[in-house]
């Protein structure tokens, strides 16, 4: 006799092959879809399990009565369990490729150019929005379906072990770490405990052997990859992609070399900044595993258009703006800000947030930040938040300092921009881009 773990999960994997994708949320809800009634801080799932079912959903899973014993409903112990296991279920019997993205910086930006890349060939999946944590990868992956040849999965963490947890539910073939740097400090303790945590990556590819595909220019990223199979890509030294920047304005063109194609081929992007240099050579290694054409590869990358306040290029009040406020920590953020006191401007404004998720390190790493953007010429420099706020100089002239993103609003209407070019940088909570509302 089955006892009650098997009886659910064997109701549960008995829904394999009736459903069209997952969802946690109503509003988004499409018919055909498993209804998880998650409970979360703000609300609890089964409260709409009845609109769900409504709305045409395949089946609902429940923890709570009376929902139980509804002919539509799985119940299970615990919700977000039943997810996580029918995804990894779900998972091994996907015969396809399956490629893992993380890393401290530019991991959606990656995922989303390895999207466009492999569309040219192949019907690939990628991760939606943000559907990256141990909530969103389940949903993500039961939304793979049987005409896709290749998916493309995002994980983040922020914490040691989740990595680990992610991988045990994605089981990936390929998996990049596109850097490792100052990225959830708080939860990853120090950037020793960052390289730790994303190790945990590679440990897994190792155990599955599975293959890496290499930053060769991060050197946490070497270190903890570099006895795996790896395809490796660098813009400094030699690699198996190897790529020179061209022009960084107006925008940053590349040359890219890889073995699978006979010549280099130039790329022109639509991107600001050197360091989105390593997400088109991740896109590059993307293209060498799988046979994507150098051309199909440089159409891909030239046609992407970054948004959603990454590395987004916008117009606002007759000026240019580089809005690159989706988030920030003390890496990316420096990389911006270096990136950009060489970018050749004749009136360059620098307009930054706080950074958060730092912990003990805060105050520190908004005092470096502070003086790395001094060391530039700017028409107009502006700190925005409670960290900058507290680290300001006694110099006056180190720039404008205030405690939120509204105040600096009300300083930069009053400033004259005409023909300038502004650089928006911060953490999602700064908000930075209502300074354009």
């Amino acid at each position: 006799m089955q006892n009650k773990d098997e009886n659910w999960r064997h109701a549960l994997h008995g829904l394999i092959g009736r459903f069209t994708g997952a969802s946690i949320d109503t509003r988004t809800l499409q018919a055909g879809d498993l209804f998880f009634a998650l409970k979360g801080s703000q609300a609890d799932g089964h409260d709409y399990v009845s609109r769900a079912l409504e709305q045409g959903a395949a089946a609902a899973i429940v923890s709570d009565e009376p929902w139980q014993h509804h002919p539509k409903c799985v119940a299970v112990p615990d919700v977000l369990q039943a997810l996580q296991a029918l995804a990894k279920t779900y998972r091994l019997g996907l015969d396809i490729p399956v490629v893992a993205i993380t890393g401290s910086n530019g991991k959606t930006t990656t995922k989303e150019l390895c999207q466009a890349v492999a569309s040219t060939q192949l019907q690939a999946f990628s991760t939606q929005g943000n559907l990256n944590n141990h909530i969103g990868l389940p949903l993500s992956l039961l939304r793979i379906q049987p005409q896709h040849q290749l998916a493309i999965l995002e994980l983040g963490a922020n914490h040691q072990g989740e990595n680990a947890e992610l991988m045990e539910i994605s089981r990936p073939t390929h998996a990049i770490i596109t850097n490792i740097g100052k990225d959830h400090l708080e939860g990853f303790g120090s950037l020793d405990g960052a390289e730790r945590a994303y190790a945990e990556v590679s440990d897994a590819i190792s155990e599955t052997g599975g293959r890496m595909w290499m930053n060769k220019d991060d050197e946490r990223v070497h270190r903890i990859c570099k006895r795996l199979p790896a395809l490796s890509y660098s813009m400094l030294g030699p690699a198996d992609i190897e790529g020179k920047i061209v022009s960084m304005s107006p925008a940053l063109t590349i040359a890219v070399s890889s073995p699978a194609w006979e010549n280099t081929v130039e790329v022109q992007t639509q991107f600001f900044g050197t360091f989105n240099g390593y997400n088109v050579l991740a896109a590059a290694a993307l293209a060498t595993e799988f046979g994507i054409s150098a051309q199909n590869f440089a159409n891909a990358i030239h046609q992407y258009s970054p948004e959603n306040n990454r590395s987004q290029r916008l117009e606002w009040n007759g000026n240019q703006v580089i809005l690159d406020a989706y988030n920030a920590n003390p890496s990316s953020m420096n990389a911006a800000i270096r990136d950009f006191i060489l970018y050749p401007h004749p009136k360059k404004v620098l307009l930054i947030g706080d950074m958060f998720e730092l912990g003990t390190e805060t105050e520190r790493e908004h005092a470096e930040t502070i003086a790395l953007a001094n060391t530039g010429q700017w028409a107009a420099l502006g700190f925005a938040g409670e960290a900058f706020y507290a680290q300001q100089p006694p110099n006056s002239s180190s720039g404008d300092f205030f405690k939120t993103t509204a105040a600096m609003k009300e300083w930069l209407l009053g400033l004259d921009l005409s023909g300038a070019l502004l650089l928006l940088k911060g953490s999602r909570a700064m908000r930075m881009e209502d300074l354009l509302k």
